[in-house]
């Protein structure tokens, strides 16, 4: 039996072709699969980092100093005009730091809550919103007491002690919305 070279060299060559696509479509499998692989970690980092500005976002609300202007309410009894002017003065920046966050909130964190799909964690940010709006009016309201009574000291630590009242139910509300994302954090959902 007389083999042809070129029968055989031509087999070897088919078999090399079939090899070489076969290892050019594994290579694409796994090209593939690991390009889905990072894009769905890409997702999921995403994701934690958007959770991670909502719960620093209502964490630096509540971390907001009010007992400062409280204090001084009490530290300052018998000063008249100098305790006006230090109200006046913790109020308005209370009022520019709460701006400042209700801006932020809607500016960069509410477009974005709609992504985890959760309606409990939109309405507890909702909630914020709302939240943050009161104070800012109640502040409002307050400079303008403190301005109209400005030889009645008393007034003034009443004021005090509304800003902290105010400031617990602000509190509340923030850590609802910490709550709703650190579950969303814990469970994956979304």
């Amino acid at each position: 039996m007389v083999i042809d070279v070129n029968v055989l060299t031509t087999g070897w060559i088919i078999a090399g072709v079939i090899a070489s696509f076969l290892v050019a479509v594994v290579a694409l499998g796994l090209g593939v699969s690991s390009f889905i692989q990072t894009k769905n970690l890409q997702k999921k980092e995403r994701r934690e980092r958007l959770l991670n500005e909502i719960i620093e976002w209502a964490t630096d609300i509540i971390c907001l100093d009010i007992d400062r202007s409280y204090q001084l309410d009490k530290n300052l009894q018998g000063e008249g005009n100098l305790i006006l002017w230090v109200m006046y003065g913790e109020h308005r920046k209370l009022e520019e730091a709460y701006r400042n966050l209700l801006r932020k909130g809607k500016l960069t964190l509410h477009p974005l809550i709609s992504t985890f799909r959760s309606n409990s964690l939109d309405n507890a940010v909702s909630e914020l919103f709302d939240e943050l709006n009161m104070q800012i009016v109640s502040i409002e309201q307050q400079v303008d007491a403190i301005l109209e009574n400005s030889n009645d000291l008393s007034s003034f630590i009443s004021i005090g002690e509304g800003r902290m009242e105010d400031k617990k139910l602000l509190n509340t509300t923030a850590e609802k919305v910490i709550e709703e994302a650190t579950k969303i954090k814990t469970r994956g959902i979304g």
